[in-house]
């Protein structure tokens, strides 16, 4: 089982953070820890939204907007929904 902090280093990677947003990519200098670190909790929070805002969502009054659950997992992505997209 993977530890909290090895779950935090792999998150900047997950969402594209590679060595040029952080650093160290061509022998350069890496940002300081603490931004490292601030930048994998805020993706934490990204991937915590993306997974509850679809059923948020779908349960919203008709009045306020109509998702299918395709949609409603673009929309949370900030994605517009994709023609034919799959539900």
């Amino acid at each position: 089982m993977a530890t909290r902090r090895a779950r935090r280093a792999r998150r900047p990677q997950a969402f594209g953070l590679r060595e040029c947003a952080l650093g160290g990519g061509g022998g350069g200098p890496r940002v300081p820890t603490w931004l490292q670190k601030w930048a994998a909790l805020a993706l934490e929070f990204v991937a915590e939204e993306q997974r509850l805002l679809p059923e948020q969502l779908l349960a919203l009054p008709l009045a306020l907007g109509t998702y299918t659950p395709a949609s409603a997992r673009a929309e949370a992505k900030g994605a517009p929904p994709r023609p034919n997209a799959a539900p």
